[in-house]
């Protein structure tokens, strides 16, 4: 027995595509794709419901207090139109920014924020930034610019999230919407430095954001304005979505790890990072420089994931550069409410900057 089926393509949400499957051929695709969606994989812009139409003044007041936010708009390289947010600290103006956060949404269970209430609902790597604010929020309130440089979080949502363009969020799609991010950062605030934050699936990105951004001094242009990337924050990352298949599902004898291999978005972490360790490119100076968060009681993703990015990193790496933290009692989503993890990043911030 065939099947047809009804796929949405990568240049519209709206438009289909039809597809011919034999019976085996169907039964694997599916199997293959709801393993690796729900390992960490994007997933659609729409999830949770409402995600997509949500706007700033949905939110009650208490998120915005001392802080100020607001929305930003960009056009990407390949015709993607992106929207994001830039929040700050309220005693600071945004002429002053020293340094730009530039946040990569992630594998993501804090509350969906309603106008009224808190509503708890596990948003995984969708949603869309407003959902971070109260992430955004605390780490603002914890800098002072009496003792920190005057920090900016930016987070852009890539396609498909929120009101950026509804594609499917593709790994090469994902990517390039984080490069045009990047541009946007050093070129929007030329006297601040930047640093890259990631948690779960945003730390993959980060890390293949900078591979694409400079392959090699070689063959890839230079631009001096990188030399402005100073830092990348890694949270919770895996090192790539076959090996978290292997890991969620472990027993031989079921199917899932043996279809990882399937897997359309890979996002090799350790493959991105191996070809820049101790060479002269952008992720290969910044390896050299990263903070690696773990969560202790991370239920998702194993603490030798990050073990394993620390261990690569540290091959071209100089004793007092790169740094594991491990954050005591923390979940996946939650290591943000420790006070490690707002002393770490502190840190962090004042010494690549």
């Amino acid at each position: 027995m065939s099947y047809w089926l009804l796929l949405r393509t990568e240049t519209s949400s709206s438009s289909v595509q039809l597809w011919f499957f034999s019976n085996v051929e169907l039964s694997t695709w599916v199997l293959s794709t709801f393993i690796c969606h729900d390992c960490c994989s994007a997933r659609p812009g729409y999830v949770p419901l409402g995600a997509r139409d949500q706007v700033l003044h949905d939110l009650p007041l208490s998120v915005f207090k001392g802080i100020r936010c607001r929305e930003v708009h960009l056009q990407g390289r390949n015709g993607a139109k992106l929207s994001g947010i830039l929040v700050h600290r309220d005693d600071f103006a945004e002429e002053d920014i020293e340094v730009v956060l530039a946040y990569f949404q992630g594998k993501f269970g804090h509350s969906e924020i309603l106008p009224s209430q808190i509503h708890p609902v596990e948003i995984g790597n969708a949603g869309n930034p407003l959902q971070r604010i109260p992430i955004f929020q605390h780490l603002c309130k914890s800098i002072p610019p009496c003792h920190y440089p005057k920090t900016a979080i930016l987070a852009i949502a890539p396609r498909s999230y929120w009101k950026s363009t509804p594609r499917w969020p593709t790994q090469s799609g994902i990517i390039q919407d984080y490069c045009d991010t990047v541009h946007y950062a050093l070129r929007e605030f030329p006297a601040a430095r930047v640093i890259l934050y990631g948690h779960s699936l945003g730390g993959a990105a980060a890390i293949c954001t900078l591979n694409k951004l400079q392959q090699s001094r070689t063959n890839t242009p230079f631009n001096p304005c990188f030399d402005r990337i100073r830092g990348l924050v890694l949270e919770n990352t895996f090192t790539s979505i076959p090996a978290m298949v292997r890991a969620l599902y472990p027993q031989r004898w079921l199917p899932y790890r043996y279809l990882a291999p399937l897997a359309f978005d890979r996002w090799d972490v350790l493959a991105a990072l191996k070809s820049h360790v101790g060479h002269d490119t952008v992720l290969g100076r910044i390896s050299r420089n990263m903070l690696v968060l773990v969560s202790e009681h991370d239920e998702l993703v194993p603490q030798n994931m990050g073990v394993r990015i620390f261990k690569l990193a540290m091959q071209g790496c100089h004793p007092n550069g790169t740094e594991l933290v491990k954050i005591p009692k923390a979940l996946h989503e939650d290591a943000w409410t420790r006070k490690m993890w707002t002393d770490e990043l502190r840190k962090y911030i004042l010494r690549v900057t």
